[in-house]
């Protein structure tokens, strides 16, 4: 009988050892992977979140850039990684991309992670050589129509590719892609005209917007950003044409559900700080924390969507 209690007895305490685990995580160092290079708008915006984090909970939050693969490698280390809370993903739209481009991903999105919320949203600008003789998006549409195949568009990631791809459909126009390995990249190649047309964040492009190289067109929202309330948005000339950056969290698939409860409780009040608020509005981002159900949601529909657009663009996946 005295055996049967020890065993029970430890028994009971291998049990608690996950939820007593969970209770004090984080105890070390959290790796926030961002699938993109350093310099455009989610590495900006993964470090906001960090510093987050690291303040609240003491604990060091690493910002780690894993580029390459339109956002694969970076997404991939997360899903090997152990679900345990200490490997994280800083979610950007190409993650909803990998079966527009590929037959096989090496990652399935939908059953390798698990998403713990929806960080925010912001539109694309529409940038444009400064040389480049349009003045709006009229105009561009115009010119690419009496110019089919002589413009170029700098492509960086899935989201961005795919977001000129409809473009293109909803507008009848023939832009021709050249891939860069990263935002600020293909920003840099419409400032020296190398390309003359990229949907991208105002970010990447302010030094080049305000020494006058690029041009701001438009911006993909529904609405015209408060911020900018004389720049009007695509959909004003192509109705119906609205698609969002959007950044979001994501753990390893299989992280116990006490941790991701508590990364959620921690992005909602990170999105309801009001100098975050302030921060992102001046970014050009709206908060939008959403639950980890609403998210899986949101992405599988993403996921769904830009496959139908690149399955209308020719995309053959590879």
């Amino acid at each position: 009988m005295k055996l049967l209690k020890r065993l029970l007895a430890v028994l009971a305490i291998a049990l608690a050892l996950p939820a007593i685990a969970q209770d004090v995580y984080p105890s070390r160092t959290i790796r926030l992977i961002v699938p993109l290079p350093p310099g455009g708008a989610s590495d900006n915006g993964a470090r906001m979140l960090a510093d987050h984090l690291s303040n609240v909970w003491k604990q060091p939050v690493l910002v780690e850039n894993r580029p390459g693969g339109n956002g694969i490698i970076g997404t991939q280390a997360v899903a090997q990684a152990r679900p345990d809370g200490y490997t994280l993903l800083f979610a950007v739209p190409s993650i909803s991309t990998f079966k527009a481009f590929l037959s096989n991903p090496p990652v399935d999105v939908e059953k390798d992670l698990a998403p713990v919320s929806l960080l925010v949203d912001k539109g694309y600008y529409l940038l444009v050589n400064a040389n480049l003789p349009v003045n709006n998006v009229r105009e561009l549409i115009s010119y690419a129509k009496a110019n089919p195949g002589k413009l170029n568009y700098g492509a960086y990631a899935g989201g961005n590719t795919l977001a000129v791809e409809l473009f293109k459909q909803m507008a009848g126009t023939d832009i021709v892609k050249v891939q860069y390995k990263g935002e600020a990249l293909a920003a840099l190649a419409v400032a020296n005209d190398e390309v003359q047309v990229s949907f991208g964040s105002k970010l990447a492009a302010q030094a080049f917007i305000d020494s006058g190289k690029i041009r701001l067109l438009a911006v993909t929202t529904g609405k015209r950003a408060p911020t900018l309330p004389n720049l009007p948005t695509v959909a004003e000339t192509v109705p119906g044409y609205e698609p969002l950056v959007w950044y979001g969290l994501l753990a390893p698939a299989g992280t116990p559900p006490a941790i991701l409860r508590k990364l959620h409780n921690e992005i909602v009040a990170f999105a309801r700080r009001p100098d975050i608020t302030k921060r992102f509005a001046e970014l050009e981002y709206a908060p939008r924390a959403t639950s980890p159900e609403e998210f899986s949601v949101a992405l599988a529909a993403e996921i769904k969507r830009w496959s139908e657009v690149a399955r209308s663009a020719g995309v053959k996946p590879e």
